[in-house]
């Protein structure tokens, strides 16, 4: 596309000298001069050519599906294999999610199995299975709320809980 070329230099230079003006908070340049019947039949042209260009190429795309097509035909009817498609890569079906409250009636089935102070990673080791971070600290809190454990006293990166003894019973 042809560029919009004023016939005044020097108000080219003006606009030149605003835009490499030191920053402001706005641009403001003048508006275009009225265009000639001249410029505006070469701006049309410009337009023509250009919309002209991008049918021929959209034309030649076209072209080479069709031949493309034809070419796989021609090898279908002459006994050819084609090709098949690659196979989709089969999709890993998603784990079943545990039954509700599990993982609690699992820990406090091996809440004999675990040492007398212990944390998260002894319980997974117990349990076979890591649950999920926040289903275990969900358990832990029952059972602390149960009363069937207790914070340790140790203060380290760790929550470390105990095994409550109940006596008398």
């Amino acid at each position: 596309m042809i560029p919009f070329r004023s016939k005044s230099s020097s108000s080219a230079q003006k606009s030149l000298e605003r835009l490499n003006a030191p920053h402001s908070a706005f641009v403001c340049l003048p508006e275009e001069e009225t265009m000639t019947r001249d410029e505006y039949e070469e701006r049309l042209r410009a337009l023509e050519a250009q919309v002209q260009a991008d049918i021929a190429l959209v034309q030649a795309g076209h072209e080479a599906r069709v031949r493309s097509l034809g070419s796989l035909w021609q090898a279908a009817t002459a006994g050819a294999a084609i090709p098949a498609p690659a196979p989709v890569p089969a999709v890993a079906p998603k784990k079943a999610a545990r039954p509700d409250w599990s993982t609690l009636d699992d820990l406090q089935e091996a809440l004999p199995r675990l040492p007398e102070v212990f944390d998260k990673r002894d319980v997974a080791r117990v349990l076979g299975y890591a649950p999920a971070y926040t289903t275990l600290v969900r358990a832990l809190a029952e059972l602390k709320e149960a009363g069937e454990i207790a914070d340790a006293d140790g203060y380290g990166y760790r929550s470390q809980y105990r095994k409550v003894r109940h006596q008398g019973l």
